[in-house]
């Protein structure tokens, strides 16, 4: 396809017309700077453009495309098919920037969807906020207990120790503390995995579990599991609700485990494997 050839048989045609550039432009929506990029082979009208310059100027499109007049006429059958393309293409582009829309939308959606669930995820918590169910006030007892995994022993023997805190005296003060000096952030997994009661620890050299009480009732208390330096689960007593979580201090496990070994007061700590 010869643009040039193309180009010069358009710039007659306007002449016969009697039109000017600014004139061809206007009647066909364009700029005069396309009109002239048309005349001088450097671009080529779209094919629903060419359609109209063959009614205007009374040729048919091959003529158009092969730069000079032919003696036979256009096929109206091929005139209708290039139109059917043009529309085509037409409907192409409008279904590309309805696309381009929808995927811009879900894009933003999931975009808001994830932003929501980081900041749930790192949000700050209290330890009051983990219980369920219970407010400071009304707790009434805490036990404890940490099973300790010395690597140093090779008969794999296991330390268990337990301490009960009552409300008011020094031990419930400083497990309170404890357990208050680290922020508290809910774990990614809770909305699709429940938190089973079987939930454990494996490759663990400590543990602590923690049963907070407010009552008599199986709702009035709560089983709080350190179950590793970075994973906590909180289950209610009636095993209705469960949560997990990671505190912000990896080293309160340690500190639990200590505290509760040197308030120890079970008759027995030393468990054989």
């Amino acid at each position: 396809m010869d643009l040039v050839k193309i180009g010069r048989f358009l710039q007659e045609l306007r002449k016969e017309k009697g039109l000017t550039q600014e004139q061809l432009a206007e009647q066909m929506g364009v700029a005069r700077r396309t009109v002239s990029r048309w005349e001088t082979g450097s671009n080529m009208p779209d094919l629903d453009v060419l359609v109209e310059l063959s009614d205007l100027y009374a040729v048919n499109l091959r003529e158009i495309l092969s730069g000079e007049r032919k003696s036979e006429p256009m096929e109206q059958e091929l005139k209708e098919t290039v139109l059917q393309v043009a529309d085509y293409s037409n409907e192409g582009k409008a279904r590309l920037l309805r696309k381009i829309r929808g995927r811009t939308l879900r894009q933003l959606i999931l975009s808001l969807l994830l932003a929501a669930v980081l900041i749930w995820r790192f949000w700050p918590h209290s330890f009051m906020q983990m219980i369920p169910q219970a407010e400071p006030e009304s707790l009434s007892q805490i036990t404890a207990a940490a099973v300790i995994l010395p690597t140093e022993v090779h008969d794999l023997q296991v330390h268990q120790y337990t301490a009960v805190f009552s409300k008011g005296d020094e031990g419930w003060s400083e497990i309170l503390w404890l357990l208050s000096s680290a922020s508290y952030r809910q774990d990614l997994r809770n909305p699709v995995l429940p938190l089973l009661s079987g939930y454990g620890a494996q490759n663990v050299d400590k543990t602590v579990s923690l049963f907070l009480r407010w009552g008599l009732e199986p709702e009035e208390y709560c089983r709080i599991q350190f179950i590793s330096k970075n994973l906590i689960s909180v289950v209610s007593g009636d095993e209705s609700r469960g949560r997990l979580y990671h505190p912000s201090d990896r080293t309160q496990l340690d500190k639990l485990a200590e505290y509760i070994r040197l308030n120890d007061n079970s008759s027995k700590s030393m468990i054989p494997n």
